[in-house]
């Protein structure tokens, strides 16, 4: 973290993990994303962009190697601002960095988009228009995330809550999920 950084090595091969899982060109990589501005995702501070992964399938590691320093803007390689204490990192999908859910009009929808130095952090809610329906005849659609504090700070929960009614019937469908914040 003391220099541009053009690649490093995965604890693991690529190959090994889940095809959902594995980790491609043109993917981003986040360390340490604590939501500081030096460790923001949407502002590419903490984030540079996938050129290649090649397994070495004798150590059991996998090199990934960044975009050069022209390329991919915010995402271009650099000098990452710091380590995660917790020696992780994220991996965004290249083709989806941020993903939103909607509800407007009875209708549940997921948009999906790709972040960039034209389009950063979005400063608001988008429209649903052409986004993909996840679910429809909604009369109740609550999506909230609450933050702990305290010891707990690097934890989270989204609660998530929605009516089906169709026909003078109806169901209610709720779930909570647990959101580990550790960067």
């Amino acid at each position: 973290f003391t220099l541009v950084d053009d690649a490093f090595d995965m604890l693991w091969t690529n190959a090994a993990l889940p095809a959902a899982s594995q980790i491609g060109a043109g993917d981003v990589v986040v360390v340490y994303n604590d939501g500081s501005s030096s460790g923001d995702a949407y502002s590419g501070n903490n984030a540079i962009k996938v050129a290649s992964v090649a397994d070495n399938a004798l150590a059991k590691t996998a090199t990934i190697t960044f975009v050069d320093a022209s390329t991919g803007a915010p995402f271009q390689r650099k000098q990452l601002p710091s380590p995660s204490p917790a020696n992780r990192f994220q991996v965004i999908p290249a083709g989806e960095h941020v993903v939103t859910y909607i509800c407007s009009g009875g209708v549940l929808y997921r948009y999906a988009r790709t972040l960039s130095a034209a389009y950063p952090r979005p400063s608001s809610c988008p429209s649903p228009m052409g986004a993909p329906i996840l679910a429809d005849h909604l009369t109740q659609c609550s999506l909230k995330y609450e933050g702990a504090s305290g010891a707990l700070a690097n934890n989270g929960i989204v609660s998530m809550t929605l009516t089906v009614s169709q026909d003078g019937e109806a169901v209610s469908l709720y779930h909570q999920a647990s959101i580990n914040n550790q960067p």
